[in-house]
Parts: structure tokens; C-alpha cells; sequence
């Protein structure tokens, strides 16, 4: 018999879990697979509609214990999915509702930040959204030695800002900043204690991870750092996206105000 084959009416005798065998009114007995069954009614999905008795005595065993059709099952395997699917479009959406917002927060600090006069007032605006607008847990915004403004006698921005030294944050932050890129996770302590200047023993109200991006036109300027007291907030699998834009917008907003020291090694314009 092929696969393809219609099977007169017969007895079915269930032997073992993979084979049957058919006895025909009309033939000596013959076996098959149920894989080739299973192949046929794949072959030929419209055959219950001329074997309705055969569909209607159908049982496929239920999570419950009970017995229900195959259309039963089949109505519930799509209730499933469907369910599934309605989940995954609502998680769609979800995503692009956050991202619609970060793009408008993103805008608006943007055309902020590019009509401020002074470094002081980037400063302060850059903080103010990250607070106000963003609201995220701790920011910190480090500049190199260099920067010709002092800032750190303008008590809004001090616990924001700060000027440090460039060879002390590559020691203390030489992992992140190496490659000169965007970097998202888990902070160690000196790493958290160096952005952001706090980091208790029992992780309370301290920065657990953090998205950290370097400053970086025309030479090294300083970081920008983002954290979050949950440690599995920012991930390395993260998208940077945003916060990469505002810190290529801060970075060229800031660079007049940025001479760099001798000892400093300036890439070419």
C-alpha cells in the first residue's frame, strides 16, 4: 500500500504504540506504520470532511485526564496561540509606546542642550532632564582635566558634575574604558564608587549597574554615566542607541571648553 492509498472498511486491532494492523473485509491482513498515517492525513487534510463518523469517534487524550474531539483540541491549540500571539503584539507595543517617549525626552534635551550659552548651562540642563524628564536613579557627568570653566562652585551641578583626573579614571575605570564605547551591566564597587561617589555594603540606595559612555570628539573628554540601584537593569545586551546620540551631541557642544594637557594624546582633527 502507498501512502496515498484509501483503506476499505476495516477493523483496526492496536498492537504496539508504533505499528497497527489493518484487517480488510476484502484483503489479508497488511500492516503499516503510524508514521504512515500520520503522512497520509498530512497528505490529505480534507479527508475527515468525507469521514465525519470516523472524526466524530475520534479521542486525543486532555491535560484534565478527560477526552476531547480533534476539533476541540484543534480550537484549543489556536485559542493558544492566538493568546500567544496577542501577547507578543501587546509586548510590541509596550516597546514602541517607552520608545516613542525616550525619542521625545531625547528631542527635547537635544535642542535644549544646542541652544545653552555656556558650559555651565549644558550642565545643568543635561541634569535637570535626566532627573525630571528621564527620572533615573543616579547620573553623573565627569570631565577631564582640561575644561577651562571651574564647575564646582555652582552648588545645583556639584553633586552632577566634576572635573577629574584623566589618568585616574582609566585606572579606576579601565575595563569600561577601553574600547571607547558604550558600555551597559553590573558595576563593581570601585567602579560605582568612582561614577557616582556613594556604595554601601548592603547594595541599599547604591548604583548596581549603569550605562556608561565615554565623551569622546577629537580627543577624550570625560564620561557620561546613567545608573539604575537595580543591578539588573542596564545589561551588556542593551541598546544604546539614545544616550550614544546625546553623548555625541554633548560631546561636540562641550569640546571649546575642553583644552586638553600636554601629557594627553589629541587624535588629529
Amino acid at each position: 500500500m502507498t501512502d496515498e492509498a484509501i483503506i476499505p472498511d476495516a477493523e483496526i486491532k492496536e498492537e504496539t504504540p508504533t505499528r497497527t494492523k489493518l484487517k480488510a473485509e476484502d484483503s489479508d491482513s497488511i500492516e503499516i506504520s503510524e508514521e504512515q498515517v500520520a503522512q497520509y492525513l498530512k497528505n490529505n487534510p480534507n479527508f475527515f470532511l468525507n469521514w465525519e463518523n470516523v472524526l466524530l469517534n475520534l479521542q486525543l487524550p486532555h491535560s484534565t485526564g478527560n477526552a476531547v474531539s480533534l476539533v476541540e483540541r484543534q480550537v484549543s491549540i489556536l485559542r493558544d496561540r492566538n493568546i500567544d500571539l496577542r501577547n507578543r503584539f501587546a509586548k510590541l507595543i509596550e516597546a514602541a509606546t517607552d520608545n516613542d517617549q525616550l525619542f521625545n525626552h531625547t528631542k527635547k534635551l537635544v535642542l535644549e542642550l544646542v541652544e545653552a550659552g555656556s558650559l555651565i548651562t549644558v550642565i545643568e540642563r543635561l541634569q535637570h532632564s535626566f532627573e525630571d524628564d528621564f527620572k533615573v536613579d543616579k547620573a553623573s557627568l565627569l570631565l577631564f582635566d582640561g575644561t577651562t570653566q571651574d564647575i564646582s562652585c555652582h552648588s545645583k551641578t556639584s553633586n552632577f558634575a566634576k572635573i577629574v583626573n584623566v589618568d585616574d579614571a582609566h585606572q579606576a575605570l579601565s575595563g569600561i574604558l577601553n574600547g571607547q564605547q558604550s558600555v551597559c551591566g553590573p558595576l563593581r564597587e570601585k567602579e560605582a564608587t568612582y561614577l557616582f561617589g556613594e556604595y554601601t555594603s548592603d547594595g541599599n540606595n547604591s548604583v548596581g549597574s549603569a550605562a556608561v559612555i565615554p565623551l569622546h570628539f577629537k580627543g577624550n573628554m570625560g564620561i557620561l554615566a546613567i545608573g539604575s540601584y537595580d543591578k539588573n537593569h542596564f545589561k551588556s545586551n542593551m541598546g544604546t542607541l539614545f544616550i550614544s546620540y546625546v553623548s555625541e551631541v554633548l560631546s561636540r557642544l562641550i569640546r571649546p571648553y575642553i583644552t586638553f594637557p600636554a601629557t594627553t594624546t589629541t587624535p588629529p582633527a
